[in-house]
């Protein structure tokens, strides 16, 4: 597992350096998240796909 999650940030840290330098593949960036997402604030719990605009209360 460790090796992984380290394999993983190392790929996060690349992708996140060559966009510093203009040269971003947001296909690639965008692999690196999750499809949804569940988030929570004095407002209530909301969860919701990324990048489609849906949510649910």
């Amino acid at each position: 597992m460790e090796s992984a999650i380290r394999a993983f940030f190392g790929r996060y840290a690349a992708v996140f350096n060559r966009a510093l330098h203009g040269e971003i593949d947001m296909d690639e960036a965008a692999s690196l998240y999750a499809p949804e997402f569940i988030a929570a604030s004095p407002q209530g719990v909301m969860a919701g796909k990324n990048d489609d605009g849906s949510s649910t209360p």
